[in-house]
């Protein structure tokens, strides 16, 4: 991407629009919570670890988090799991 570094972030518009393609991508695919699974996959991404290692970083139960980036979990479900705090 023109301007930016490689240690650079990519802005909050780049972020939203790079979501909305993956959560269409998965729509696409047929899951059934593409959101969800969307927001699932988007935190391990920012996490940059694999999927055990983020499992046991944020003490997770692999199976259930698995459901959750197959797309078979509610964003709330996903957003509990996670512990995101609403405002």
């Amino acid at each position: 991407m023109a301007g930016m570094t490689s240690h650079q972030a990519p802005s909050a518009e780049i972020r939203s629009a790079l979501f909305e393609q993956l959560t269409e991508r998965l729509r696409t695919r047929g899951y059934q919570h593409p959101d969800a699974a969307a927001a699932a996959l988007a935190a391990r991404g920012d996490a940059g670890l694999d999927f055990d290692d983020f499992c046991s970083a944020r003490n997770l139960i692999p199976d259930l988090w698995k459901q959750a980036e197959e797309g078979l979990l509610v964003v709330d479900a996903v957003e509990q799991l996670l512990d995101i705090r609403r405002v």
